[in-house]
């Protein structure tokens, strides 16, 4: 529980009990009910701030939390794609690879068999030309006609034709394996690079995953925070309230406290009277000797009036030079007079029966009146009286 707490619920345990003290021992009292009963307002209006805010602040942390699970999703989506698309290449670079293996082979026999065809035929042409138990010449010579001459040349011409066509076919194999060969690394080069992107996109992803899934347990705990913020605030208020009212109750006995005992505070705290019942100097003509028929406190335009006693509305309207006013009548001998309040203000009706505490105007400045105030007069069998010999001040 917060600190600003403590102190309030150890005043919480003093008995709201009392005994009623002397006049102005009570409206020393009054004053201090009346700070402690805006303090303790104060300190409730700042705790439904407070739960307000966090409530807010939830519905913030869980709308942005909303957002990083989608991307987390989406991230998570992107990984899988990125690892199928590893494993893809990483199938395609071994089928190079084998690829490769056959194609070196092949190029391994293919230049065996160009090795062994180009001995034969240098053999050949050593046996035909230079070396050899019979030479070219004598197989030419030896031939018993000119067709058997051309016979003997056309044949050995043909099998150094042959040897030569076979060399120049192994030689052309060989070529296009090592163009092959050339292909398949280029393209397992070209594999390797994607497999090596692919694995970097994913080690990227991955991280921005984690940071996602650390955002999410940020927000949570900030969540969870709030709440029990909300949690608190709302035992705070309860413990607000509870002074509160006992605070209320405390105010209306003291204001209810008279000497005679008849009428009651008529606000719902106190304010100080700015001008006495008797002569004074009229406050706008500047007439000395002037006759004020009442008291007048100065309070804040819009201050709740309250009922000093209960009764019935004789007046609630426009009286002149009074304003606004509302005039209760306790069936006793007693009226009471709230004037100059606010237009549109008055909250009884003629007729009506008020009961004492109760709202029926507002602090205005309407009639003869030079600024917000209360003038409050009270009339005993129709003759004006001082309020004071009737009201707690």
């Amino acid at each position: 529980m917060k600190k600003w707490i403590v102190p309030l619920i150890l005043v919480l345990t003093v008995a709201v009990t009392y005994t009623l003290p002397d006049r102005g021992q009570a409206r020393s009292e009054l004053q201090q009910v009346n700070a402690e009963l805006d303090a303790t307002r104060a300190e409730l209006a700042r705790a439904k701030q407070k739960a307000e805010d966090a409530k807010n602040a939830i519905v913030e942390y869980e709308s942005e939390k909303q957002l990083v699970k989608a991307e987390l999703e989406q991230l998570q989506a992107e990984i899988d794609a990125a690892g199928a698309e590893k494993s893809r290449i990483q199938k395609e670079i071994m089928t190079s690879e084998i690829e490769l293996d056959i194609a070196e082979e092949e190029k391994a026999q293919a230049e065996e068999r160009i090795h062994l065809r180009d001995e034969k035929l240098q053999s050949r042409l050593r046996l035909m030309y230079t070396n050899g138990s019979v030479s070219y010449l004598e197989v030419l010579f030896s031939s018993t006609s000119f067709s058997d001459f051309l016979d003997r040349y056309q044949s050995l011409q043909s099998l150094v034709d042959q040897d030569k066509q076979m060399l120049e076919a192994n030689r052309h194999d060989l070529a296009l394996i090592m163009e092959k060969e050339q292909e398949i690394k280029t393209l397992l080069a070209q594999q390797t690079d994607d497999f090596n992107r692919m694995a970097e996109l994913e080690t990227i992803l991955i991280t921005k995953e984690k940071e996602r899934e650390v955002q999410i347990a940020s927000l949570n705990a900030n969540i969870e925070h709030e709440h029990a913020v909300t949690e608190e605030m709302a035992e705070a208020a309860v413990e607000l309230a509870n002074r509160q009212a006992e605070l209320l109750v405390k105010q209306k006995n003291l204001q209810n406290f008279s000497s005679g005992g008849e009428l009651a505070y008529p606000f719902e705290r106190w304010y100080p009277i700015t001008s006495n019942y008797g002569g004074r100097v009229d406050p706008i003509t500047g007439r000395k000797g002037a006759s004020h028929y009442g008291i007048d406190f100065g309070a804040p335009s819009g201050t709740n009036i309250v009922a000093t006693h209960k009764g019935t509305v004789m007046i609630a309207g426009w009286v002149n030079g009074y304003g606004y006013t509302v005039v209760l009548d306790d069936g006793d001998g007693i009226r009471t007079w709230y004037c100059h309040m606010t237009t549109g203000s008055i909250q009884v009706s003629v007729g009506e029966v008020v009961d004492v505490g109760e709202v029926v105007g507002q602090v205005g400045s309407t009639g003869r009146s030079t600024g917000p105030h209360l003038h409050l007069g009270v009339q005993k069998n129709g003759n004006w009286v001082d309020p004071a010999n009737y009201l707690a001040l």
